[in-house]
């Protein structure tokens, strides 16, 4: 925790967020668990487009817990500055709404990215195409794939739901953990809410809307939380000739 100079978790994270307000620099956390602030340290990974853990003390060696980290994260980087957006035959870029994160600082070798979001029910007739552009070594590419929405199939519509309600309710929660130093303002500018805030405290509005797509997708029932798994194969099946 702070202890000489500014301490003041809420200007701290004020202060590093204005810093790298344009987001150049991609911030990566590591704290002893226990003793570092790990909940500042979070906050500062999230609002900056990096990621933070834990080091374990006694548990597992911690050079090699540092050293699974930057390999994982920092390791071998393929490409940086995902980014993913939607559209369709008729328009540019398709309205998303509630959506999980979108950009990400880097893609090591051996991961994944997964983009969740809600859409208004498209035309039938349309694809729906999921455009993904970031930096390689060879300069800036773009990658498309289209698949046909099928809102007729419950099962399946249902169980892509609640995937996207639990990744997205992770996320909500996330911010509302440190929105106790954080501040409405700052809280803003990171989440972008399904519905409008009318209420003057922003965390509340954002625990409501966690709360409220909990119930609606069944995941969680006074106390108890419901994980669901499932192939994200079964969303969507893209077309044939899709590169």
């Amino acid at each position: 925790y702070a202890s000489y100079g500014e301490t003041s978790r809420t200007k701290i994270a004020e202060h590093v967020y204005d810093l790298n307000a344009e987001g150049i620099v991609k911030i990566f956390n590591l704290g002893f668990q226990g003793s570092a602030d790990m909940q500042l340290l979070d906050a500062i990974a999230l609002m900056n487009g990096g990621v933070s853990a834990p080091i374990l003390q006694g548990k597992r060696d911690i050079s090699e817990q540092i050293t699974n980290f930057l390999d994982s994260e920092i390791g071998s980087v393929l490409m940086s500055d995902v980014n993913v957006k939607y559209s369709t035959g008729s328009s540019k870029e398709t309205n998303v709404f509630g959506e999980t994160q979108k950009v990400f600082p880097v893609m090591a070798d051996g991961y994944e990215v997964v983009v969740r979001g809600l859409i208004r029910e498209p035309d039938s007739n349309e694809a729906l195409n999921a455009v993904t552009s970031a930096s390689t070594m060879e300069g800036m590419k773009n990658w498309e794939l289209s698949a046909m929405p099928n809102s007729n199939d419950v099962m399946k519509s249902s169980l892509c739901f609640q995937s996207y309600a639990h990744d997205r309710i992770t996320q909500l929660l996330g911010l509302y953990d440190a929105s106790g130093f954080l501040g409405n303002e700052l809280l803003k500018k990171l989440v972008t809410l399904s519905d409008k805030c009318e209420d003057e405290d922003f965390a509340k509005c954002i625990r409501g809307e966690a709360l409220a797509l909990a119930i609606k997708a069944n995941v969680v029932a006074k106390g108890l939380t419901a994980m669901v798994t499932l192939d994200d194969d079964q969303c969507m099946e893209p077309d044939e000739d899709a590169e």
